[in-house]
């Protein structure tokens, strides 16, 4: 073990450290440790030609090949998509929420003072007493067939008499009311409300109960109502005596409708016997004068004596009834 120790040592110890030392150590420069660290001379027996071969030659090409591009590659995607989608994205945003500001109190400025004006045609809103529902079309009611409630019926052409709506059959809010002078109005959206005079007041009703307005009443309790258009024609007794008028109240489908006091005639009662218990509303149409020959295109409201005397007021072109007259037979007085 003596003699082959000087050997190897003496000749190529030299070699290996100066010659390769230098070279990888320019290039790669934090790398200077790892030659002295595979402890080179420690094992000069076995491995001391072959090993400064491969230790020298391989150990710069893999450590500067990952090392250089491997971080390069990767600093670059990294810096350039990050800001991109930050910046653009960003304002798009911030206008969509300013446009959707704009549009906000311009629909809040019209429907305030009634959400629900769109829906069914007036400027007033729906609390107790909705529309009808009219789908077969018959006549409907409001009587009161004992004790002290009303009920809303409809028609049963068959049989004459009125089956109630549902939940129409003695209502219970009629308690005790006096409720006369029932006549439809329909709004501008094809929806039909029943007007009525109760306790004195002009109101919606219906199953649910009634809506009155609240800024006028009516200037009797009537007892023979009818509408024509957006106005609600009244009277109580009309006929019975020589002191009846017929007033109205223009504007059904607004918050404060308007209730007339003057009037343009007193119906004279020696003309017909009893009284005129209801009104229905007509209206010549297509503006020709087809119905009531009295050379004028209007509409009327017509009534019938106890005698079966027919009674036709006349409505002006300002609303207001104008004139009236009353056919007894085949005379017109």
């Amino acid at each position: 073990t003596q003699a082959p120790t000087p050997e190897p040592s003496a000749a190529p110890s030299p070699l290996p450290t100066q010659a390769p030392t230098p070279e990888p150590s320019a290039a790669p420069s934090p790398l200077p440790t790892q030659p002295p660290t595979t402890a080179k001379p420690t094992t000069l027996g076995p491995t001391g030609a072959p090993s400064p071969l491969p230790t020298s030659a391989p150990t710069p090409e893999q450590t500067p090949e990952p090392t250089t591009t491997a971080p390069t590659t990767t600093a670059a995607p990294t810096a350039v998509p990050a800001p991109a989608p930050t910046e653009v994205p960003a304002p798009a945003p911030t206008n969509a929420t300013a446009s959707t500001q704009l549009p906000t109190p311009a629909p809040t400025r019209v429907p305030s003072a009634n959400p629900t004006a769109l829906s069914h045609g007036a400027e007033w809103a729906i609390d107790k007493a909705g529309p009808m529902t009219c789908d077969d079309n018959f006549p409907m009611q409001v009587h009161k067939e004992s004790g002290g409630k009303y009920s809303i019926g409809a028609l049963d052409s068959a049989t004459g008499a009125y089956e109630a709506l549902p939940g129409g059959s003695e209502m219970e809010w009629t308690d005790n009311l006096h409720i006369n002078a029932v006549s439809q109005w329909t709004s501008p959206t094809d929806n039909h409300f029943a007007f009525a005079s109760v306790e004195g007041e002009l109101c919606r009703i219906n199953v649910g109960g009634a809506d009155c307005f609240s800024n006028g009443k009516l200037e009797s309790e009537a007892n023979a109502g009818a509408v024509v258009g957006d106005n609600y024609y009244y009277g109580k007794n009309v006929g019975e005596d020589d002191t009846g008028k017929i007033y109205y109240v223009s504007g059904l489908g607004q918050v404060n409708a308007t209730f007339h006091t003057d009037t343009n005639f007193v119906v004279r009662g020696s003309l017909f016997d009893d009284k005129i218990l209801d009104f229905a509303p007509l209206t010549e149409p297509d503006g020709e004068d087809k119905l009531i020959d009295d050379g004028v295109s209007r509409s009327y409201l017509i009534g019938i004596g106890g005698e079966f005397e027919v009674f036709v007021a006349r409505i002006g072109t300002d609303g207001a009834p104008e004139s009236y007259a009353v056919l007894g037979g085949t005379t017109v007085y």
